[in-house]
């Protein structure tokens, strides 16, 4: 009887460190604003994905979950029209600058596209052309007395891959930098 109670806290260490899909990847990302002309952006600093099964990563490339992310962008104390622009900076470790990836290449990544409306389905998600390019710049919806020099953007972050080859196993994440301006 003794003896059982031994090996239980081994065998749940062992079933936790052999079994990938009861991780979860996290994608922090993060926002810096240092102007003086009163306007910002906020958005969630933690983004977290689905737990997937390593299996799951192996065949085609293919998007395996869709996450929204809700930017909110803001000026007080302003007149006319002011344009956010973004630029994203972050580690793009594979031959698309489109896949965010902290770390060694797992053969996954996340990539972002701006919400147009209509949600794209898992298949039609994964698409170079319309997803966000590291350091590219993007205008966005402009602020104004209409708006109350307030908008909501919304972006899409799917989770991609196999990117090459099959997917190792473990926690992975991106850091992304959302770099603004306004003018």
């Amino acid at each position: 009887m003794g003896r059982s109670v031994n090996w239980l806290p081994g065998l749940c260490l062992a079933l936790y460190c052999l079994s990938p899909a009861l991780r979860a990847g996290t994608t922090e990302l993060s926002a810096v604003i240092t102007d003086d002309i009163g306007c910002g952006m906020s958005i969630p600093a933690v983004l977290q994905f689905t737990p997937q099964r390593t299996t799951d990563f192996q065949g085609a490339l293919k998007t395996h979950e869709i996450k929204r992310l809700q930017a909110v962008f803001s000026c007080v104390d302003k007149t006319g029209k002011l344009t956010p622009k973004i630029t994203l900076q972050g580690n793009t470790p594979y031959s698309a600058d489109t896949l965010f990836l902290d770390g060694a290449p797992n053969s996954a990544g996340f990539m972002l596209r701006l919400y147009d409306g209509s949600q794209p389905s898992l298949n039609d998600f994964y698409d170079t052309g319309k997803a966000i390019a590291r350091g590219k710049q993007i205008a966005l919806t402009p602020l104004n007395a209409g708006n109350h020099f307030r908008t909501e953007e919304t972006f899409l972050v799917g989770l991609v891959g196999p990117v090459d080859g099959p997917a190792t196993p473990g926690e992975f994440s991106a850091a992304l930098i959302f770099n603004l301006i306004f003018q």
